[in-house]
């Protein structure tokens, strides 16, 4: 038996602007060099064991590596300018809300020699429920205020990376 739903498509569009203490180097390359040292645990959608990367040039990805050349991409990189904008185009499917198509884009701007702001915009168009709209909403403002920018303004991994989320679904 064959069935077909029409849904009609929604969107999403969370935006972020967070102000970090450290240059935007420093934000550069806490963004995509070193990642997994403040990607949250629990937002991992393939499970523990997993690493989180970002191959920083056009073309690349921003995913998961489970090892042995598997993992999940988040997103492919189609804009790129260090160190002040990083866009990554990415599809999700229904098993995570989906299907729908998200663009991330990340701008970095120098507020002065020790001061970034950092833009965020995640604009999702497909299957997108309210439920997901205030989980992504949660989930990135904890990502990047919670645990990017600690580790961008310390080089250390920030408690809020390995603590439970407390409410945001990831």
């Amino acid at each position: 038996m064959t069935a077909a739903v029409a849904n009609p498509a929604t969107i999403a569009d969370v935006q972020l602007e967070i102000a970090v203490d450290a240059p935007r180097e420093t934000v550069w390359k806490a963004l995509t060099e070193d990642i997994g040292s403040w990607w949250h645990k629990d937002f991992f959608l393939g499970g523990p064991g997993a690493t989180f990367r970002c191959t920083a040039k056009l073309g690349g990805w921003m995913f998961e590596d489970y090892g042995e050349g598997q993992g999940l991409i988040w997103g492919t990189i189609t804009g790129i300018r260090a160190p002040e904008m990083l866009i990554t185009v990415g599809d999700t499917g229904a098993e995570w809300g989906g299907p729908n198509r998200g663009m991330m884009t990340w701008n970095l701007t120098e507020d002065g020699p020790e001061k970034t702001t950092v833009r965020f915009r995640h604009a999702l168009h497909g299957n997108v429920s309210e439920e997901t709209r205030q989980s992504l909403d949660a989930g990135w403002r904890l990502l990047i205020e919670g645990c990017m920018k600690p580790y961008a303004e310390t080089g250390e991994r920030p408690a809020a990376a390995d603590a439970d989320m407390g409410g945001c679904e990831g």
